[in-house]
Order: structure tokens, then C-alpha cells, then sequence
């Protein structure tokens, strides 16, 4: 499954940044997006559990964090 999320409206939001700093956590996420809206797609593949899901939101928060984005609603 993928999931499309529009990028946060946050002028922190840098896509190639916020990629770097999920990689550096273990979580590998598209680099560009191809929609209309600004956007990053993350993918949910193989048999992933509850733990993984709780793991990858985690590290999306700590990404924003890391890059200082503080408005994390939709541009």
C-alpha cells in the first residue's frame, strides 16, 4: 500500500531533508513527488505490525522535529 501525504505547509519542510532524516532512522520514503500538491508517499510493504506503524510515526515526528518544522498541516 501506498500513502500520498501532502507536505507540511512549513516553510522548514524541505522534501530531500526530511528523507535524510527519516533515512537516518530507518525509514526510506520516495525523494520526489509527481501530484499537482506538494506531497511525499510513503510506502507500507511486506507484513508490517502495529510496532512498525507506531515506529515510522515516530520517526516522522522526529524528522519534522530535526528539521524545525513546527506547522505541520497541509500547503
Amino acid at each position: 500500500m501506498i500513502v500520498t501525504v501532502h507536505q507540511p505547509a512549513d516553510p522548514a519542510f524541505v522534501l530531500q531533508g526530511f528523507v535524510d532524516a527519516l533515512k537516518a532512522r530507518g525509514v526510506l520514503i520516495s525523494n520526489f513527488h509527481n501530484t499537482k500538491a506538494p506531497s511525499f508517499r510513503v510506502g507500507c510493504v511486506g507484513a508490517i505490525t502495529p510496532e512498525d506503524m507506531r515506529g515510522a510515526v515516530a520517526a516522522i515526528g522526529g524528522a519534522l522535529d530535526d528539521l524545525g518544522v513546527r506547522r505541520r498541516e497541509a500547503a
